[in-house]
């Protein structure tokens, strides 16, 4: 390693100096501080890697290495890790039932009512009549047409 990088990497700011930040602040205010420092760590990680591969000087000249930028990559990183790994798209395939889109949506009120039951206790396993354990089945099996009993293959 070169000598500017050892240097650049000694002067990289401990993290309670980046949590001291105006950025960090914000973040332990909203957030767990495990998430934070976490995140913090990542972004410093990062940071090192691109000094231990810079091949000159100028390349480390723009590195933001102030800690209000390793607090705003650190709220970057940890806004990314949070997202909802689920998210709406916008399907212009031309595919209507698309497998990778989640098939077909559903209907605004199928959703309602999933909605209304998912949200709150429910009888999902519970025998109304009976008050005993049920099974989950049985508020599909009523739905389901009469099917003949499945014949026995002939070898």
């Amino acid at each position: 390693m070169k000598p500017w990088q050892q240097s650049a990497l000694r002067a990289i700011p401990p993290v309670n100096e980046i949590l001291e930040t105006p950025t960090g602040q914000r973040l332990l205010a909203e957030r767990a501080r495990a998430l934070v420092v976490d995140a913090v760590g990542e972004a410093l990680d990062a940071l090192r890697r691109k000094i231990a591969a810079a091949a000159s000087e100028e390349e480390l000249a723009v590195l933001d290495r102030s800690p209000e930028g390793l607090a705003a990559d650190a709220a970057a990183r940890l806004s990314r890790r949070l997202r909802p790994r689920l998210r709406r798209v916008i399907n212009a395939t031309g595919v209507v039932i698309h497998t990778n889109m989640g098939r077909a949506p559903l209907a605004e009120e199928a959703v309602a009512a999933i909605v209304d039951i998912a949200g709150r206790y429910n009888n999902l396993e519970l025998d109304l009549s009976t008050g005993e354990r049920g099974s989950r089945y049985a508020h599909v099996e009523a739905l389901r047409p009469s099917l003949p009993a499945p014949r026995r293959p002939w070898w």
